[in-house]
């Protein structure tokens, strides 16, 4: 690597052969995802991972007998969930399944990827009282959600989209048990929807769109995200190419992850240093208290005594193609301290398991 030395383990199973993929001209998805991202993984084309997850071996092994009781199993308890649903009189929950779910997932017809990150912003929260229809006293405590990313390349046309929006939206209302809001606003030039918790709408102290989950279609893109109005305004200048902030594949430490171990079809990113700061992230939210420890152990003391303070990231691979089976991680460090000596270095290229 160029800036961080890999004293680390490589894990690469050769199962079947492979390809190398690296060199493609299509952009990655992680172009379009925020650079501060705690974890994220992305797909290059849906449509040919599945196919080629269906030839390779794995492909195989989804069709033993054990797997398909699995299968039949998830059925039925998706069948038995959408009864009780009937039987709470949340009606129509089939049409959701097929006006809502079916047709967008139907669409996704080239990238698909997903961040989190900023996780420090779900420590904001709001307590509302008001009185029940009865006179009671009743409380929702609201909370501003973290800075998810979930981008979709479709087929949908925009006016496919809008009427799949006017689906859920039907349904929301006939649905009043679920105290469930939509709302639109225009952000940079499109047209999006919010949904979120009617009562919301009543918050002072944190602003109502941070705790609602925000869908639009841009470029042929599905985007869902939540993390505020800022954090969707970001993405979608940064679909324009117009953001003036870097994405996650300008990530020094993301591209060489994947020049080391290679790109494949699909990659998943979790950095540690996201995760080792969320202690002190939680110290600056006002209102927010760590409960106290009794042995008078902190997460940060943990972290540095077992020596994990030195992990930067982890990152993998995989690839399916020629009905092959290749992944591929790598475990990167800065240094190796307490536990993480127990790791035996690799000074060049990655051990292989076949």
């Amino acid at each position: 690597m160029k800036n961080l030395r890999p004293l680390a383990f490589f894990f690469a199973s050769f199962l079947f052969p492979f390809p190398n993929s690296w060199a493609s001209d299509t952009p990655m998805m992680s172009e379009y995802l925020p650079a501060d991202s705690l974890f994220a993984w992305e797909i290059d084309d849906l449509a040919s991972f599945k196919e080629d997850l269906s030839e390779c071996p794995w492909g195989e092994v989804a069709d033993f007998p054990a797997w398909i009781k699995m299968r039949d199993w998830m059925t039925e308890k998706w069948e038995d969930e959408l009864s009780k649903s009937k039987e709470k009189g949340m009606r129509g929950a089939e049409d959701f399944y097929e006006q809502v779910y079916l047709p967008m997932y139907e669409s996704m017809n080239g990238g698909l990827a997903m961040t989190i990150g900023q996780i420090e912003k779900s420590f904001k929260s709001e307590l509302l009282k008001w009185e029940n229809e009865n006179g009671g006293k009743a409380r929702w405590r609201a909370r501003s959600l973290p800075q998810v990313t979930l981008l979709a390349q479709s087929s949908l046309s925009e006016d496919e989209f809008e009427e799949i929006i006017d689906s859920m939206s039907n349904w929301i209302k006939s649905n009043q048990r679920i105290r469930t809001v939509m709302e639109k606003s225009l952000v940079a030039g499109v047209q999006v929807h919010w949904v979120g918790n009617a009562k919301n709408e009543e918050l002072t102290k944190i602003s109502p769109k941070d705790t609602m989950i925000a869908f639009a279609f841009h470029n042929g893109m599905i985007l869902a995200l939540t993390g505020g109005e800022d954090h969707v305004e970001e993405t979608i200048l940064r679909l324009q190419g117009k953001s003036k902030d870097s994405s996650l594949a300008d990530s020094v430490s993301f591209q060489d992850s994947f020049d080391e171990i290679e790109k494949g079809q699909a990659r998943a990113f979790l950095n540690f240093k996201k995760i080792f700061s969320l202690d002190k992230q939680m110290e600056k939210v006002k209102g927010f208290e760590i409960p106290e420890n009794p042995f008078g152990v902190t997460m940060q003391g943990l972290i540095d005594g077992l020596g994990f303070k030195g992990l930067d990231h982890l990152a993998m691979q995989v690839d399916l193609k020629d009905k092959g089976f290749f992944v591929s991680q790598g475990l990167f460090m800065n240094e190796r301290e307490g536990m993480l000596a127990m790791l035996k270095p690799v000074d060049a290229e990655a051990e292989l398991y076949d």
